[in-house]
């Protein structure tokens, strides 16, 4: 669906009155996204609480934003059988710092990594995106690539500077 103008806060979100919270269905943010057993968003019971908003446009993207920084995703591997529990292997979302995309369509390489096929990575430096939730002050993202980058020296200046601006964009 397009918009002719963008939709403001108020028309995507909606404060809901506490004597009304009975009269709607509220679902929570998917967080684990799993093909085989976790696929819809739990009922959520909200009697009793208080200052309750809601999400009335939007809820698919902001689930996505949601899985990527505070989830997983967990999809079944090709070839695999359904029944299969390991056919279902948990990632996280992890952004390349050291490289843009390799497709023009796209500026940032964003990939949902397994633990393993993180630990196998050998081109780029692979962060786990929700990661970036722990910095809570305006230097950290720079320390973190002066920590772990620019201590390292199989990494050009370029690709230095390539991080920092990366994850401070994060």
């Amino acid at each position: 669906m397009a918009y002719e103008t963008p939709l403001t806060i108020a028309e995507v979100m909606q404060d809901i009155d506490n004597t009304r919270l009975l009269d709607y269905d509220f679902y929570e943010f998917l967080r684990d996204y799993h093909e085989k057993t976790g696929t819809h968003n739990r009922k959520i019971d909200l009697r009793g609480s208080g200052g309750v908003t809601a999400v009335l446009d939007g809820q698919q993207r902001l689930t996505s934003i949601y899985i990527g920084l505070k989830g997983s995703y967990a999809y079944r591997l090709k070839y695999k059988q359904k029944k299969n529990d390991n056919a279902y292997p948990t990632r996280y979302l992890y952004l390349d710092f050291l490289d843009d995309a390799k497709d023009e369509a796209n500026k940032y390489d964003f990939r949902f990594l397994t633990d393993e096929e993180h630990r196998r990575m050998t081109e780029g430096y692979w962060y786990k995106v929700g990661d970036i939730l722990t910095m809570t002050q305006p230097g950290d993202a720079p320390q973190y690539v002066f920590e772990h980058i620019a201590f390292a020296r199989e990494y050009t200046k370029e690709q230095t500077m390539h991080a920092n601006n990366t994850l401070q964009k994060l």
